[in-house]
């Protein structure tokens, strides 16, 4: 009888265990129906998502001739991958060394687009991070697991963070931030796991040790630092807490000083070892660290001190209306005044990913581009453990009260869900859709046939490509310089009866749309159809 009872419990275990896994799953799919839902409704891209395109996939580079013709083909090839020319990593890691960013992210676009050969579409790039995003959540649901969290707090956190306006954004975005949040959480995880065992070992040490715990913690390094350089700030804040928990929790122990010591080094060289295995791999990296244009900037601003309290309140901002739906401030003041009252204690693992954590989003704070809501990007990769931390915070909170636990519970989880819903589908906040670019696709798909002329900078030819989308809809376009004064003499823009000039800003943008005006007798007057970043659409009639 007894036997025959402990099966039925096993069985009963395994059964429960199917249901959460099963349910866990199910929350994913509804978050990667989400992010699908909202793919469909990304209309257009962001500058620099055309840059990952072109930057993956060129063949010749953009170039723009000065009074001549060019195919929407031509300008196509440059962000498609054609055939013969899929799987190019040498190529891919030779663009990158040219401009400021490590190659992985880049190489798995590359890898999507040499799948489906000679297709530019937003879901080839949606889909790389739709990848990330699901290795996000079962990265995150372990960590959970591994602080202790239950099932339902590990639903609610894997809810809250997959759902949240600014996850869905970070998908939206083919850039490469919803792989750095891979390698961020990884990170975060894998330093959890490596402390908690450390913490249970009476002598941590040998060989399976360290192929088990420090190794995993190499690879992710390596691999966040070619993903995106803000990694190594996330890695060196918990890296320095756990460098520094080593020396002081096992240096205490009796005639363990020089192990301690030992333990320290050999973490501190394994983790040099990984970042310089990245740079070898990748010597560019030095270069855009060091030397490079936003390497310079990043390193300006952090130097400067005076503007760090306008940064911080900037990027709080974000936070709180963005992620928390404008109650950041006051859930953080109310859950440090309970935890100073009920006299919680923080546990060593959340004290070391609440380091990393604020050490990464200052010091972000600090360095990054301050382009508006778009800016959300930089602190996405954290976010997530935001989430995490203060959850938990409210967790221990709520079990130290004496009363209304459950009433708490039920409160804290109608908010979440409440706030996290209205930022999806009431205040829209979610990021790099551009619904406004479908009605500038229709006006191109309509005037196809009219004759176009891209008027652009010549200082700065390359920003055709913010244009992109739009100018695909037409077979062909007429380049011109708008500082060169010569006189227009095709024939197709002489004789036309209607043209489209796309113009970009520039001192002499009127004389030029005014000598267009006089090569052609058909032409009587323009009009502004619409702007977009540095172009506006003029229609000539």
């Amino acid at each position: 009888m007894d036997e025959m009872k402990h099966i039925l419990e096993d069985k009963k275990k395994v059964n429960t265990g199917r249901g959460r896994t099963i349910l866990m799953i199910l929350l994913l799919f509804f978050q990667l129906g989400i992010c699908i839902w909202f793919g469909m409704q990304k209309q257009g891209f962001h500058q620099d998502e055309y840059y990952s395109f072109f930057s993956s996939n060129r063949t010749s580079g953009l170039c723009e001739p000065d009074r001549a013709w060019q195919s929407a083909q031509t300008i196509r090839n440059e962000f498609v991958v054609l055939p013969g020319e899929g799987f190019r990593y040498g190529l891919v890691a030779q663009v990158q060394s040219w401009d400021v960013h490590p190659p992985l992210f880049y190489d798995l676009l590359h890898t999507m687009c040499s799948v489906f050969t000679g297709v530019f579409s937003k879901w080839l790039g949606i889909s790389v991070n739709l990848i990330a995003f699901t290795l996000c959540f079962w990265i995150l649901n372990e960590l959970l697991r591994r602080l202790g969290a239950d099932d339902r707090m590990r639903f609610l956190v894997c809810g809250l963070w997959g759902c949240n306006p600014m996850t869905v954004s970070c998908v939206m975005f083919i850039r490469m931030y919803m792989w750095l949040t891979v390698f961020v959480l990884l990170c975060a995880y894998l330093h959890v796991r490596l402390l908690q065992e450390t913490m249970q070992m009476e002598n941590p040490g040998g060989k399976v040790y360290y192929f088990r715990f420090i190794l995993p913690i190499m690879i992710c390094s390596y691999l966040g630092f070619l993903t995106q350089y803000y990694y190594m700030i996330f890695f060196f804040f918990i890296g320095v807490f756990y460098t520094l928990w080593i020396l002081v929790t096992e240096g205490a122990r009796e005639h363990q000083h020089k192990k301690a010591l030992k333990d320290a080094l050999v973490y501190v060289a394994s983790c040099a070892t990984a970042l310089m295995l990245a740079v070898v791999s990748y010597p560019a990296s030095a270069v855009h660290i060091f030397r490079g244009y936003r390497g310079k900037e990043a390193a300006a601003e952090f130097a400067s001190a005076g503007n760090f309290g306008q940064r911080a309140e900037f990027f709080l901002g974000l936070l709180n209306r963005d992620v928390f739906g404008g109650c950041f401030y006051i859930l953080v003041a109310l859950l440090i005044i309970s935890m100073v009252i009920y006299r919680i204690r923080i546990r060593t693992e959340m004290k070391m990913v609440l380091t990393a954590v604020t050490g990464y989003f200052l010091v972000v704070s600090k360095t990054a581009l301050l382009l508006g809501n778009t800016s959300n990007r930089y602190e996405m990769p954290v976010y997530g453990l935001i989430l995490l931390v203060v959850i938990f915070m409210a967790r221990d909170v709520i079990l130290h009260g004496r009363k209304y636990r459950k009433q708490a519970t039920v409160l804290l989880v109608f908010l979440s869900v409440f706030l996290t819903m209205k930022g999806l589908f009431l205040d829209r906040n979610v990021l790099f859709l551009y619904p406004e670019d479908e009605s500038r696709i229709a006006y191109a798909k309509e005037n196809r046939d009219v004759p176009v002329i891209i008027m652009y900078h010549d200082q700065t030819p390359d920003n055709v490509w913010r244009l992109t989308d739009e100018l695909l809809e037409y077979p062909r376009m007429y380049f011109m310089s708008e500082a060169n004064k010569d006189r227009i003499t095709d024939q197709t823009i002489m004789s036309a009866r209607k043209l489209l000039v796309y113009a970009a800003d520039y001192d002499t943008q009127k004389e030029s749309l005014q000598a267009i005006l006089e090569s052609d007798q058909n032409l009587k007057g323009y009009r502004i159809v619409s702007q977009k970043d540095m172009w506006t659409l003029y229609e000539f009639y």
